[in-house]
C-alpha cells in the first residue's frame, strides 16, 4: 500500500474523490 501523509491510501483517496465528484454531479443535476 502507498500510504500518504494523511494516512489515506491512494485507493482510498481515489474512492473519496470519485464519491465527491459523483455527489457534486448529482447536486448540479437537481
Amino acid at each position: 500500500k502507498a500510504l500518504l501523509p494523511d494516512n489515506f491510501t491512494v485507493l482510498d483517496r481515489a474512492m473519496i474523490e470519485h464519491n465527491l465528484l459523483s455527489a457534486s454531479k448529482l447536486y448540479t443535476n437537481i
